[in-house]
């Protein structure tokens, strides 16, 4: 279960993109299964992209984000600003979007389920109905960009037709919308969004205005969004991973233990310690170890005639050695392991360095000689990272 390899994630695609850096704070909701508990950290690596090069980021700072038009103009096309990190497929985030030109009516947003600018889902919102053609060769011509909020799936191509319309016949489709009346110039909404595998739900200032199933929602990037919509300011960034998940089935020990995965406290990159796996009913006086992966959660069967499954995808990275304490012959035992503080004393171990929304996979291995293929395996769970 040692370390084999680990291929990083593929770099964002930016061609034919200009890219720029913009600095804002991401503030980390603890899981939702426990008491909020926040960590910051103030990210200098979302990146412009800008397929027709009319954007800017004016004056970013710790808490705020702004996109601005270079030049005002009939021209100006979409731009996103990507985050560097990747949610998983199960995660909640939330953002503050303040447009502050009053005087203009066009389209703001934010994207998810980010790959590249060509494949994500989007939020957007329109102030005002309004036609314009914007002249790119399309299959559908869909000029029309309604008032209120649409959810949109770009698909492996846009136009800016497509876009501003909902569809062009090329990689445009509308999933759901419009919706509501349009935004309001100088006043601030929170959007929410709750992600699980196919589904999304966005809610608008605690109000649920989209509840959207699609194969296309699931684990990627967020991104700011506006369109031909002069000064956007984004703010006060939260992300709530789902978890920590538990998952798969324990093995039964030879004594019949079913072991019970767990952890506790928060997983931030910030901490060096603070985030302990625990297993529970164990059997006790056996060697055994914890176990991680970052390729995901897999089930298969551990041994022929094996009640256990392995529920890590490899490669798989082994932490220290155990001792189950508790009496032999009964299900008194436990491990306990800070998963931080080992990170801290091995920073080259798999997966490093990591980055906020990483989706970790954890497992307890342990020896039972009477069992098949003489050791036995806990559940599983999966957690997120956390700024």
């Amino acid at each position: 279960m040692s370390a084999i390899s680990y291929t990083p994630e593929a770099p964002l695609n930016r061609t034919p993109s200009t890219v720029r850096r913009c600095a804002l704070q991401l503030s980390a909701l603890a899981f939702l299964s426990s008491a909020p508990l926040l960590a910051q950290l103030h990210l200098g690596s979302w990146t412009l992209v800008d397929p027709y090069n009319r954007w800017t980021t004016v004056n970013p700072n710790a808490t705020t984000c702004s996109m601005e038009e270079t030049a005002s103009s009939s021209t100006v096309g979409p731009g996103w600003v990507v985050s560097p990190f990747t949610l998983p497929s199960t995660a909640s985030f939330s953002v503050t979007v303040r447009p502050t030109n009053n005087g203009d009516d066009d389209l703001i947003g934010v994207a998810f389920s980010y790959q590249a600018s060509t494949q994500h889902v989007l939020l957007d919102w329109k102030r005002a109905t309004q036609s314009f053609n914007w002249g790119d060769p399309t299959a559908i011509n869909d000029d029309v960009a309604e008032a209120g909020l649409k959810v949109k799936k770009i698909a492996g191509s846009f136009t800016r037709d497509g876009l501003w319309g909902g569809t062009d016949g090329l990689g445009v489709s509308t999933l759901a919308g419009p919706v509501g009346t349009g935004w309001v110039g100088n006043v601030s909404y929170v959007l929410q969004f709750d992600i699980t595998p196919g589904r999304v739900v966005i809610r608008r200032d605690g109000v649920q205005i989209f509840d959207v199933l699609d194969p296309a929602i699931g684990a990627g990037r967020i991104a700011f969004y506006s369109f031909s919509q002069d000064a956007v300011a984004f703010s006060n960034v939260s992300i709530a991973p789902a978890g920590p998940l538990v998952y798969c089935t324990a093995g039964t020990s030879t004594n019949g233990c079913v072991p019970a995965i767990g952890a506790s406290g928060t997983p931030s990159l910030a901490a060096n310690s603070g985030y302990t796996l625990s297993v529970s009913s164990l059997e006790g006086q056996k060697q055994g170890l914890f176990f991680y992966g970052v390729g995901g959660a897999a089930i298969s069967p551990w041994a022929p005639a094996s009640s256990s499954f392995l529920c890590v995808k490899s490669p798989t990275q082994r932490l220290s050695a155990l001792n189950s304490g508790g009496v032999a012959g009964q299900c008194n035992g436990s491990f306990a392991q800070d998963w931080l503080a080992y990170l801290a004393a091995n920073p080259l171990t798999l997966g490093a360095p990591f980055a906020p929304g990483t989706p970790v996979n954890a497992q307890a291995w342990y020896r039972d000689p009477a069992a098949a293929k003489t050791t036995n395996l806990s559940n599983a769970l999966e957690f997120v990272l956390v700024p």
